[in-house]
């Protein structure tokens, strides 16, 4: 008596283009990720510093890609004065904006770490179907 697994063909095929997708669902999950912290950024204490809004306007998140797979994703401030103003720690400084102040970026970073905020992110744009 021979067992026969039928559907096999088909389920390969679908696992195949789920894993060829799985580039493109990862750095969405890492772009969402990095907009989930600079939105953080703008609610939870130290917010980002304003005095021109260039600071905050700087922001960028970029994804580098080698050929046939994701290879890096950055994010972070382009002011040339981002980490004067983000290191600004233990200087007696009249922030212009209530609850903003130094060491913001790494606040919002460290907080979504420990929580386990930033893999859910990526985890839930990165499912498999």
């Amino acid at each position: 008596m021979a067992i026969r697994l039928e559907g096999m063909d088909k389920l390969m095929q679908n696992l195949n283009k789920e894993i060829k997708n799985l580039d493109r669902v990862s750095a969405a999950g890492l772009i969402s990720a990095s907009r989930h912290i600079i939105e953080e950024m703008e609610k939870v204490p130290p917010v980002i510093p304003v005095k021109t809004s260039n600071l905050r306007g700087s922001w960028e998140t970029n994804t580098y890609k080698s050929p046939g797979r994701f290879a890096m994703h950055t994010f972070g401030f382009t002011a040339n004065y981002a980490v004067f103003v983000h290191e600004m720690v233990g200087e007696n400084i009249n922030w212009n904006r209530p609850n903003s102040g130094a060491r913001f970026f790494y606040a919002a970073l460290d907080r979504n770490y420990r929580s386990g905020k930033l893999l859910e992110i990526i985890a839930e744009k990165s499912k498999i179907q």
